[in-house]
């Protein structure tokens, strides 16, 4: 996963009360989309790097749930 999407995810449950993986996904997707892409093409859905799975997703969830405990 591209450190600047880990790092809006670990945002987004820091500052957030968003606990849904499918509600994440779209925030990540958004911001893939209009934050790191605005004067390039965005690159396909397909690509894991920018768009992680949800099972990826779940797990740095957890990681960053856990890092604020």
């Amino acid at each position: 996963m591209d450190e600047r999407v880990k790092a809006k995810l670990h945002d987004l449950m820091a500052h957030t009360a968003i606990v849904d993986v499918n509600s994440v996904k779209a925030q990540l997707k958004d911001f893939v989309q209009t934050c790191l892409f605005t004067r390039a093409t965005a690159p396909p859905t397909s690509n894991k790097k920018f768009y992680p799975t949800h099972q990826t997703i779940y797990n740095h969830m957890y990681l960053a749930l856990a890092e604020t405990l």
